[in-house]
């Protein structure tokens, strides 16, 4: 079987890629990825060709 992991681009990929509402909420993912690898025994990678999808928020009408 194989190790859990979770994959993060670097900030710079991050920011480049991110829509303009998540460009600056990589360090705060970054945090809380590490914090539930950590927890779930899981390895935290940044990895420069991992890919992040992107839904749009919702706004209130």
């Amino acid at each position: 079987m194989g190790t859990l992991s979770a994959h993060l681009p670097p900030e710079n990929t991050w920011r480049k890629e991110a829509p303009i509402w998540a460009q600056s909420l990589w360090a705060i993912l970054r945090d809380e990825l590490e914090e539930w690898c950590t927890e779930n025994h899981a390895e935290f990678v940044l990895y420069e060709f991992a890919e992040v999808h992107f839904s749009t928020p919702i706004q209130d009408t």
